[in-house]
């Protein structure tokens, strides 16, 4: 049955789909999952709403070989029904190669007070970013630095930064992948010394806020979270350093 490509497999089921036709949720079964499912679709994240969107209300006779050349363009599989991307919150969710720099200690650029030179890995599966799919996509040693869990374990925490301090933002920036060592990328990330700033970098070392450049971002981060979810992922974020208070095991407020 072409249907269970999206993991449909009851009667009745549902798919969120926007008007890109992209899978924007995961599918629903019963009654009780789509009314769950309608309901989320009316609530506003960013700047999408419900006139933005569209329901595809799909049974067993329903929706013929659309789904099959829909799955088959978007990368989806029996096995893993979760499309390749999503937009969530004015942003996208891809599943493809990208460069992480959430734990990078940078360095300036000795060409461009504007620009630090960030050494971060490169991983696979999903992350977040405003740049669509097709432009974080690979070209040779290119790659694009974006957001996610990835590389982190129970030991990571969130180190929050509070003083005025250099920082890198490498959201959405060009990197070069290491020809020495493909499992890193060295990525050219805008310089910023304004605000507080987080990073999973530093060990909860706060006095490294201002001795080191580290690659950050401003509370509350991007929606990485809630757009994992959107397709039915969880993710564990790291927790928030120690501070000596009953909030240490709180997680932090990147959603």
């Amino acid at each position: 049955m072409l249907l269970t490509t999206y993991g449909l497999t009851a009667t009745p089921s549902a798919m969120l789909i926007d008007t890109d036709r992209i899978l924007a949720a995961a599918p629903a079964a019963g009654a009780a999952e789509i009314a769950d499912l309608v309901t989320r679709a009316l609530q506003p994240r960013g700047r999408s709403t419900i006139a933005r969107r569209a329901l595809l209300f799909a049974s067993a006779t329903m929706v013929p070989t659309v789904i099959s050349t829909r799955a088959m363009a978007r990368g989806v599989t029996g096995a893993n029904w979760r499309p390749k991307q999503v937009k969530f919150a004015g942003g996208w969710l891809c599943k493809q190669r990208y460069a992480l720099c959430t734990k990078a200690a940078c360095k300036p650029s000795p060409s461009d007070p504007n620009v630090v030179i960030c050494r971060c890995v490169v991983e696979y599966g999903y992350s977040y970013g405003y740049k669509s799919c097709a432009e974080r996509a690979r070209v040779g040693k290119r790659l694009v630095s974006t957001f996610s869990t990835q590389n982190t374990n129970h030991h990571t925490r969130t180190m929050t930064c509070t003083p005025r301090a250099q920082w890198a933002n490498c959201l959405d920036v060009d990197c070069e992948i290491d020809p020495r060592n493909p499992t890193h990328a060295v990525c050219r990330c805008k310089s910023v010394e304004s605000g507080d700033f987080f990073t999973f970098g530093g060990n909860c070392d706060t006095s490294t806020c201002t001795s080191v450049i580290w690659s950050a971002a401003t509370p509350p981060g991007v929606p990485f979270q809630a757009a994992m979810e959107s397709i039915g992922l969880s993710v564990t974020l790291p927790k928030a350093c120690p501070t000596g208070t009953d909030d240490d095991d709180l997680p932090p407020s990147v959603s």
